[in-house]
């Protein structure tokens, strides 16, 4: 808890200057606060009872001035609070994004897209909340109640340690209970983790759902997880509602010791009228400042255990990283080399002592069954994933000794699962070209055979195309994923079942078009469909995570191996 509350503030040292300002801008609520508790007495005494004329006026403007001098300061203090808060949050949020980006697909692979955004999202939003508001609560309120205590310990020692004879007894519930409330947050913001996941699981499936009638499992599914969160909820809502009453209690009882004593003061001539209503204004003026630091504690527990997610996260490291010293990467003019590669996902085994070489202008086809380890292979080479055992060469280069930037620059990568943003067709197509001209996409999109269909769309290359392309055909999506790669220019092109959603007549104008973007690069091919690899130099047969086979397509079908087979399942007869 102690180490949690220390990051969190060690996260506004940034902003050391504008807490220096609000803490004296909160001085002065204190102070003003404090002098309208002592004009009780003045108005009480002076005007109420001694009717003085010159007492009223003075009275009068010192009651205006310490208004509006408790209101400048309060719009001071509250808006440097949240203005820390909000980039406090700001910059955590970023340092958050940017660490889930840069971390390795393994990573992406063992976590929930709800529950990265949850953190991301909600948690950060409750931090805010404490920064903002909370800390600002802890921190007026504190000062409010000193300013107080200083006014009752001024008028009547003895009454002021009669009221507060009780206070102790208000510790107990708060130290009890800030456990509890911390750990029903966690699981609380971890039950919104879960329906974040349910929503985009649901929203990104729903063709699916509807075409299973799965939607009364779908809506079942969400209404235990709210059920769960209810529970939560309610669970944190008794915590927090019990101190409520109990502080009233307390306030209560104290009021009646204070009233019998100070009655009793009066009598004896020891206090005034005046006095002991100063000082009845001032106990009651500290039981809002008290009761909204109870609240605060609450608040903060919420926000530490919001916090202790984050922090587990930003823990949590499978960084691809650069070496000390990496160096720029020219681009590849001779070969790629795997030397004795092997690659485990945890402690599963994906690829197993794979060697080979492709020379640099090849094109390099890899087939296998499901799972073999062909997409994983061609991974590892923009380092998505770090190889478990030994190298992959660049031109004599291992591309752990490479900049990052210089490998990834020279791979243009088409995936079978096609990924498009929610933006323009020309924004999607030089999304790993920023800056690029009308006329490189153009000839990019016409590179692609995507020219025609876009210039047919209502607003051409500007037509945004929605959530992962939905406006879009499967074979128009694809053909602008080609599209975006040609544009990158790259020396290596990496096809994993890039045709795999084109109908035969765009299929055989991509090939063509393919035959000509392929020139000059050194291009992986993954593919199910084996006519479309029979002029690769060089094919590599993967089946659980090693090599079976290598060589050309009519050496394969010589060798009557598994390649041959996979040839007979898919035309029944040889074709040679």
């Amino acid at each position: 808890m102690k180490e949690t509350l220390r990051a969190l503030v060690s996260r506004c040292k940034p902003f050391l200057r504008d807490w220096i300002y609000a803490f004296l801008s909160r001085l002065g609520v204190a102070f003003f606060t404090a002098q309208l508790t002592l004009l009780v007495k003045r108005i009480l005494d002076d005007v109420l009872i001694q009717t003085k004329p010159e007492a009223l006026a003075r009275v009068s403007v010192l009651l205006l001035l310490y208004y509006v001098g408790k209101g400048v300061f309060s719009f001071t203090s509250s808006y440097l609070m949240t203005s820390i808060g909000l980039r406090v949050v700001r910059n955590l949020r970023n340092e958050l994004y940017r660490h889930i980006m840069f971390q390795s697909m393994a990573f992406f692979s063992g976590q929930k897209t709800g529950d990265l955004t949850a953190k991301v999202i909600s948690d950060t939003d409750r931090i805010q909340d404490a920064v903002s508001r909370t800390l600002t609560d802890l921190i007026k309120e504190t000062l409010t109640v000193a300013g107080l205590l200083i006014v009752i310990f001024t008028l009547d020692w003895k009454l002021a340690l009669i009221s507060l004879a009780l206070f102790p007894l208000v510790i107990f519930p708060v130290t009890r209970f800030s456990g509890r409330l911390r750990m029903a947050s966690r699981k609380s913001q971890e039950n919104i983790s879960r329906l974040s996941q349910i929503l985009f699981e649901t929203f990104t499936s729903a063709r699916i759902v509807q075409a299973y009638q799965m939607e009364k499992r779908e809506t079942d599914r969400f209404d235990q997880e709210s059920q769960k969160l209810l529970q939560e909820g309610l669970h944190a809502s008794r915590v927090v509602s019990f101190s409520s009453p109990f502080m009233e209690l307390l306030s209560g009882v104290a009021a009646v010791l204070v009233m019998w004593y100070g009655s009793h003061q009066i009598r004896q001539g020891i206090l005034t009228a005046g006095d002991f209503t100063a000082f009845l204004t001032a106990l009651f003026f500290m039981y809002t400042p008290v009761k909204k630091l109870s609240k605060a504690n609450q608040s903060l527990q919420q926000a530490v255990a919001s916090y202790q997610r984050i922090a587990q996260l930003l823990k949590q490291s499978d960084e691809i990283r650069e070496r000390p010293g990496a160096i720029p990467l020219p681009r590849i003019h001779r070969s790629i080399e795997f030397d004795h590669v092997s690659f485990h996902y945890g402690e599963i085994p994906v690829l197993n002592d794979i060697t080979f070489r492709v020379e640099a202008g090849e094109v390099l086809a890899m087939v296998g069954p499901s799972g073999a380890g062909k997409s994983t292979l061609v991974n590892l080479l923009p380092r998505l994933y770090d190889v478990t055992d030994g190298a992959i060469r660049m031109d004599d280069m291992d591309v752990r000794d490479v900049t990052l930037g210089s490998l990834r620059s020279q791979i243009g990568l088409v995936s079978q699962e096609i990924i498009l943003f929610d933006d323009s067709v020309a924004g999607n197509i030089s999304y790993g070209k920023q800056g690029a001209t009308t006329e490189e996409i153009e000839h990019a999109a016409r590179a692609a055979h995507a020219h025609e269909f876009i210039v047919a769309l209502p607003e051409e290359y500007n037509t945004q195309i929605g959530e992962r392309g939905h406006r879009l055909s499967g074979g128009q999506r694809q053909r602008i994923a080609l599209a975006r790669a040609i544009l990158r220019d790259p020396a290596i092109l990496i096809l994993d079942e890039a045709t795999s959603e084109l109908d035969a007549e765009s299929e055989i104008a991509i090939q063509r078009a393919l035959t000509e973007i392929m020139k000059n690069r050194t291009t992986f091919i993954i593919a199910h469909r084996l006519s479309t690899i029979r002029k690769a130099d060089k094919i590599i047969v993967l089946e659980q995570g090693q090599i079976q086979e290598v060589g050309t397509h009519e050496d394969l079908l010589d060798s009557r191996g598994l390649y041959r087979k996979f040839h007979e399942l898919q035309y029944g007869i040889l074709d040679l």
